[in-house]
């Protein structure tokens, strides 16, 4: 594996709000979010580029982000 820094990601722009609610869902969390300020340099969007993580990495799955954000929470719960 060549080294250097490999982004996985869905490839799709998701917003911190469906990250929450998703969050939110699985863990049964009633709690809305507690929104402040913008900070300044703060990032708006952002989408990854995975394409060295498949060249490199040989990486072909695909994982929707509800269901890594389900296999994630799992794992942390049962860490």
């Amino acid at each position: 594996i060549e080294p250097g820094i490999y982004n996985i990601g869905t490839q799709k722009e998701t917003t911190v709000n469906q990250i929450f609610e998703i969050i939110s869902n699985k863990l049964d969390i009633k709690n809305r979010p507690n929104y402040l300020n913008i900070r300044s340099g703060e990032i708006k969007r952002s989408c990854l580029n995975i394409d060295n993580a498949k060249k490199f990495l040989k990486i072909n799955k695909t994982t929707g982000i509800e269901k890594g954000i389900e296999e994630t929470l799992s794992w942390y719960l049962n860490f």
